[in-house]
């Protein structure tokens, strides 16, 4: 049945070409992984698979798990269960694999045939009674013969706000615009602009975030941060007063949608920095929460931003999200979700990172990536730039003819601190995005990332000032990581599953494994001839090695792994679910817990020279750990505006220093067809 482009099983039709299961009623999208699995499945000899075949074809014979194995069977299960909870699908065999349970024969086409046909009755009204979520859903957004009607941005560009600093994060109705204002002493404050008045609404000296202003003018709903304390809170614009709703996770980045009713609110959460996020739904009557999406596999940021369906598109029809989702550095998914159920009715994996997005039509969403502003057209699955920045779009709203957009631009420094004297000087000036610093041993060199020719690219300095690019990154202006090798000669670096290293001898990169590996946090080997390695191939973030002389591929850890070094035949490393640093005898030596209190974010940074280990602690500064005496003590205090990137030799440690943040308020006129 491979030719067969819809196939019956059971009470499920397989519709092969959108790699969706459906019934009448809805459908569900297929990961890869699953329907790789499905299609193994359908077309089984003897009607059965192996767990053999399931590495061989699902997987490509990467080394995987029993639990990934596992966990990708359950997610199949659970997608034929939302169809028809009543029929088992699949059926383990003890010790031979997995079968389906259901019949397989050919279908002649998809339910969404048969909407089509539906709509099109009601269209000449034939039956009321299918003016319905199908009927809507057909009419307002999938109309394949539906043509995009574009939007323009005209002129004059006009600069709204001119506050020092920079101004960010707006939402908007008719009649007011919000966004936050970051003050000389760094700290998010809330704004209200209206009729060309601002007034700021936050006077407290903590931080806010996500603030979001309803479709009526009355609420705005924002996060308030202090210390490891996260409160979601509600304002009252009519009466000045605020309420705290619910508590959020510190490592939360907030970020909210109003409903088109303002009756309540979509926003997005984590649990922890390890966690992606996830969609959620709150009501203000009731004060109920409901979780939307169970959070992104695969170790994913999950849910980047989402934005409400306007009311021009839901009037009397169901609600519906739209959902921006990440998936790497240049691809974005985005979903459209359907209440009561929340199944998504429209996927696209998108070329590009989304940042931001707002649903303006029934068939028109915006979306901002990086310093262009696209206009996606839903029915057709099209898109095209509507607006190019000067600088990066932080965030946008659209309202009647007016478009709003909040562009920033931040600057960073390169700092030395002489580890003798606690004598600090400035590197390399920010002026500019200068990040992610190496420090040769003998502090000769100093390798750097900068955006100063208008995109990343890999930089040195030597001692004597002289500067200049050595390599571009393949793949455009993302944050990378660099290592550099223990024999000084070359750098390290991945993007989007691929290693790359930079011979310093020539300046020229090469990749050295392609994004099959899913290489994340590069490494050498002590030797300078190999790499270690994070990828989640296996189903969960573990340690790997490679040897480019003879391509082998070894497996270092099964517990868990994300960054690590390997020195004289042992193995340290942190993970990236849980706090700590261990060490381990390689091949087969057991795990030792080193330093309990290694916070996670030091998969950036930490460093061995000789026998002494530098790493971060949030709040103190950068501490060193003896192997030989297994002391601890702190090496450099927590400075101002200090950005946890850093790179120690004998003599210093040169880290990054948040420079001035610039950003303002810009209205364009939005031409419309």
């Amino acid at each position: 049945m491979t030719d067969v482009k819809f196939l019956n099983i059971g009470q499920v039709i397989f519709d092969r070409s959108r790699r969706e299961l459906c019934t009448a009623q809805q459908r569900i999208y297929l990961e890869p992984k699953l329907f790789a699995l499905l299609e193994l499945l359908v077309n089984a000899e003897q009607g059965q698979v192996s767990r053999d075949q399931l590495i061989t074809e699902v997987w490509q014979g990467r080394v995987v798990s029993e639990g990934a194995i596992n966990r990708a069977i359950s997610l199949l299960r659970k997608a034929f269960a939302n169809l028809d909870p009543s029929t088992p699908y699949i059926e383990t065999l003890p010790k031979l694999g997995y079968r389906l349970a259901a019949p397989v024969s050919p279908a002649d086409h998809s339910p969404e045939y048969q909407h089509k046909s539906r709509t099109g009755a009601v269209m000449i009204g034939v039956s009321l009674v299918l003016v319905s979520l199908l009927g809507w859903l057909a009419i307002s957004w999938f109309r394949a013969d539906s043509a995009p009607q574009w939007l323009g941005s005209g002129a004059p560009l006009t600069r709204l706000t001119h506050l020092e600093g920079s101004e960010f994060s707006i939402s908007a109705n008719a009649k007011q615009l919000l966004f936050h204002h970051l003050d000389p002493h760094n700290h998010s404050q809330i704004w209200l602009l209206q009729q060309g008045q601002a007034t700021q609404l936050t006077m407290d000296s903590l931080q806010h975030q996500g603030a979001a202003l309803d479709p009526s003018g009355r609420w705005i709903v924002f996060a308030r941060h202090q210390q490891q304390r996260c409160e979601v809170s509600l304002m009252d614009l009519q009466q000045r007063t605020e309420r705290v709703l619910f508590g959020c996770p510190p490592d939360s980045v907030f970020q909210a949608s109003w409903l088109a009713s303002s009756e309540g609110f979509y926003f997005r959460q984590r649990e922890d920095k390890t966690k992606p996020y996830a969609l959620f739904r709150y009501l203000l009557a009731t004060g109920q929460r409901q979780q939307l999406t169970a959070p992104a596999s695969d170790n994913l940021a999950g849910e980047i931003s989402l934005a409400a369906a306007p009311a021009s598109a839901v009037g009397s029809a169901p609600e519906a999200l739209a959902s921006a989702r990440y998936i790497g550095h240049q691809a974005t998914e985005l979903l459209v979700m359907q209440a009561p159920n929340w199944h998504s009715t429209h996927r696209q994996k998108l070329p590009f990172a989304i940042s931001h997005l707002q649903w303006l039509t029934p068939e028109l969403l915006l979306l901002s990536s990086d310093t262009t502003l696209y206009q996606y057209h839903l029915p057709s699955a099209q898109w095209q730039p509507l607006y190019q920045a000067k600088q990066r779009i932080q965030s946008f709203v659209a309202v009647a003819n007016q478009l709003y957009v909040a562009e920033q631009q931040a600057e960073s420094g390169i700092w030395r601190y002489q580890l003798a004297n606690g004598q600090q000087d400035a590197i390399i000036a920010a002026q500019y995005l200068n990040t992610m610093p190496r420090i040769s041993r003998d502090g000769q060199t100093l390798y750097f990332l900068s955006n100063r020719s208008g995109q990343y690219q890999i930089w040195q300095q030597t001692a004597a000032g002289e500067l200049a690019a050595i390599a571009e990154l393949p793949a455009g202006p993302h944050f990378t990581r660099l290592s550099l090798a223990p024999d000084q000669t070359k750098l390290v670096f991945s993007q989007d599953g691929a290693a790359y290293e930079v011979d310093l001898s020539n300046r020229r990169p090469n990749q050295l494994l392609d994004n099959t590996s899913g290489a994340n946090v590069v490494n050498y080997t002590d030797d300078s001839a190999g790499l270690v390695f994070s990828s989640d191939r296996s189903g969960d973030w573990q340690l790997w090695q490679y040897q480019p002389a003879d391509q082998t591929l070894t497996q270092l850890t099964s517990g868990g792994g994300y960054s690590g070094v390997i020195r004289d035949g042992q193995l340290y490393f942190s993970r990236y679910h849980q706090q700590g640093l261990w060490r381990k005898t390689l091949p087969d030596g057991d795990e030792e817990l080193l330093l309990a209190d290694f916070d996670l974010i030091n998969w950036l940074n930490w460093q061995l020279l000789d026998d002494r280990l530098y790493f971060y602690r949030p709040q103190s500064g950068i501490w060193q750990y003896s192997l030989t005496t297994g002391e601890t003590q702190i090496v450099m205090p927590l400075v101002a505006d200090f950005v946890h990137q850093f790179s120690v030799n004998k003599d210093s440690i040169y880290y990054v220093k948040r420079g001035r943040v610039a950003g303002d308020i810009y209205q364009i006129p939005l031409l419309r067809p």
